[in-house]
């Protein structure tokens, strides 16, 4: 396990004893698939590789995970559209 998942899982231990597991559920699902997803786009990896990292075979289980940016937005129409 590497530093950055060490302290991911310290963080769900630490929200789990203090939270209802729903709750703990969510956020854990935000730490480690939307944040890490949504990074990934950020920096102009294609959907299909996001998905194989995540360890998706169905591109719309990763789009639940994948949010995008309003500055990406705004860069890819300035970059595709104008």
């Amino acid at each position: 396990m590497d530093i950055r998942a060490g302290i991911i899982q310290q963080v769900i231990d630490a929200i789990r004893s203090r939270v209802d597991e729903e709750a703990a559920d969510l956020v854990q699902d935000v730490l480690v698939m939307q944040l890490p997803a949504t990074n990934l786009l950020d920096r102009r990896m294609n959907r299909q590789d996001v998905a194989a990292v995540l360890g998706h075979t169905d591109l719309r289980t990763t789009q639940i995970y994948c949010y995008i940016s309003l500055a990406n937005v705004k860069s890819a129409y300035r970059k595709y559209a104008a």
